[in-house]
């Protein structure tokens, strides 16, 4: 009787009761298939290992191409006086004043309110950053000038350094006073009187 031989690195497959039934060339041929098998499921391994440096960047697929968005493309007003064109009309409307008046009482600091327009303008599109910056003080004198014909109690947000430099101090006083406490109950407190043990026995020394 014919034993069918099965290869030693099992790639030829199979059990010997069903390579006893196929022919010597149907045994080759399904041992080179395994073997090409084998070869591309190395091939695959290879591919999957290597960089890929054409690969997306992460957060590719929540953008938009250079000069998609409005900041990215020259802006509408280059200059301070053509921003200040802008933003006059728009602020002494009264929608805006009904609008900004309600934000003021509500405590929200000028400067807030001001650096918030500025930021979404260039947003938007409209002029610069930097040009956004030199537009920022007269943004605050312009709600300043508002609230107060309105008569309306605000806070411009240029009184901060003040507060927090008046925090500062009436902390540094705060420590310097606890440490005096420490040091005046520490003057204060007796002191216990030491009493000299006077030496006894046969070998101590007499006065």
């Amino acid at each position: 009787m014919e034993q069918s031989t099965v290869p030693k690195n099992g790639l030829g497959g199979g059990s010997k009761k069903s390579n006893s039934n196929q022919s010597p060339a149907q045994r080759i041929g399904q041992y080179v298939q395994s073997i090409k098998n084998k070869r591309e499921e190395l091939k695959m391994a290879e591919e999957l290992n290597e960089p890929m440096f054409d690969a997306p960047i992460p957060g590719m697929g929540m953008t938009h191409e250079l000069g998609g968005r409005p900041w990215q493309t020259p802006p509408q007003h280059t200059t301070v006086e053509e921003a200040l064109d802008f933003y006059v009309p728009r602020l002494t409307s009264e929608e805006f004043i009904d609008q900004v008046l309600d934000v003021i009482e509500m405590g929200v600091p000028l400067t807030t309110i001001a650096n918030s327009l500025q930021l979404s303008s260039v947003m938007q599109g409209k002029h610069t950053v930097d040009v956004g910056i030199l537009v920022l003080p007269v943004l605050v004198e312009l709600l300043s000038y508002i609230a107060e014909s309105s008569d309306v109690k605000f806070i411009s947000g240029l009184e901060k350094e003040k507060t927090i430099k008046n925090s500062t101090i009436d902390l540094a006083a705060s420590k310097i006073s606890d440490i005096k406490e420490v040091i005046d109950e520490a003057i204060q407190e007796p002191k216990e009187e030491i009493e000299e043990e006077i030496p006894s026995g046969l070998m101590s020394r007499r006065a």
